[in-house]
């Protein structure tokens, strides 16, 4: 079934938006009353573009299938879009579990060509001249089900870079702005930094999993944590003759690269390779928010967005911005996902 408006359509056109069998997730469904006593359901649907808010009126249960409904079922509804307190939310006419549809309408991905991307990180790995660490960033990148995984993950459940190929995205760009950073500071080791910054978040395929269409915390990611993981995973792939010093030095970078003991970090960094890596990996977090937030929200009358709880401030809109919006980072409703990670995803 091929999906034709998608959440971002129905919240960027006025009220009136209608659709005919059109599949959405379903991420959660309660039964609630009316001021006048009458039954009616509050629904949350989701596809690739986001969350809506929706409503079965009573008037409607006969054109809808609940009694097998569970969160996470992909069903088709007819609806009509409609704007009460300033907010789009939607009117279900009818609705029945979707027995097609496709899996790239439904969850997120990056815009990006995910095999083009880990052919840029694995051209970072021939680049080094250390050849034990050219041997070992090898050995884990190349393992086919590390790179099935890395190639799939995101970076984040809700924060940034929470989609398909994100945990990819967010560490070459971790990798190009630590490059930036070294430009100026030569006494840094280029081959420490780049191992450093294409590992510091490798924990993150053990992290998440795919469940009900999206992206969870793991019972090990709740457990144990993507940094701890990340340096099991270093050390099951090193020889036993690994340079100590250096092994170190890796290590470090894995476990300081939150900064802050509060953020997350086990240790503070302490050498300029881990400085490196947690400043590069502290902006591309930080900003790719502030650029989620261009693209998600609409600026009020003084060109504020709303308050962004982990910004912990309102992102400002200076004139124009909203122009560039269009060409951002963030998945679109037209970016597709491959054949090759739909099944991994399945699996």
């Amino acid at each position: 079934m091929q999906k034709k408006i998608f959440v971002s359509d129905i919240l960027d056109n006025a009220a009136g938006v209608s659709g005919k069998n059109e599949p959405f997730i379903l991420e959660d469904i309660r039964q609630h009353m009316t001021k006048q006593g009458k039954p009616y359901y509050r629904l949350v649907l989701r596809d690739k573009t986001g969350t809506i808010v929706a409503q079965i009126w009573q008037d409607y249960f006969p054109f809808c299938s609940l009694a097998t409904l569970q969160k996470g079922d992909v069903v088709q509804v007819d609806f009509v879009s409609e704007s009460y307190n300033d907010q789009k939310t939607l009117t279900i006419r009818a609705l029945a579990k979707a027995e097609e549809y496709n899996l790239s309408d439904l969850v997120a991905s990056t815009n990006k060509n995910i095999d083009l991307l880990y052919t840029k990180l694995l051209n970072y790995i021939e680049a080094f001249s250390n050849k034990d660490l050219k041997k070992l960033l090898k050995d884990i990148f190349t393992d086919k089900q590390i790179a099935e995984e890395f190639r799939t993950m995101p970076a984040g459940e809700r924060v940034h870079h929470d989609y398909i190929g994100g945990l990819l995205e967010h560490t070459l760009e971790v990798v190009e702005i630590a490059l930036g950073i070294l430009k100026h500071y030569p006494e840094a080791d280029r081959d420490i930094v780049v191992s450093g910054a294409l590992l510091h978040d490798i924990g993150k395929i053990y992290d998440y999993e795919f469940k009900n269409f999206s992206f969870r915390r793991s019972k090990k990611g709740y457990l144990i944590g993507h940094i701890v993981l990340a340096v099991e995973l270093v050390n099951s792939f090193l020889p036993k003759d690994f340079d100590e010093e250096l092994k170190l030095q890796l290590i470090h970078i894995i476990l300081s690269h939150h900064h802050e003991l509060e953020y997350g970090a086990v240790v503070r960094p302490a050498t300029i390779e881990a400085a490196i890596v947690a400043m590069a990996d502290y902006a591309s977090s930080q900003v790719r928010q502030f650029q989620k937030a261009i693209v998600s929200n609409k600026p009020d009358d003084l060109g504020f967005g709303e308050y962004h709880k982990i910004l912990r401030t309102k992102v400002y809109f200076p004139k124009g911005i909203e122009k560039t919006s269009s060409s951002a980072n963030e998945p679109k409703k037209d970016a597709a996902v491959s054949s090759d990670t739909l099944k991994i995803l399945k699996d």
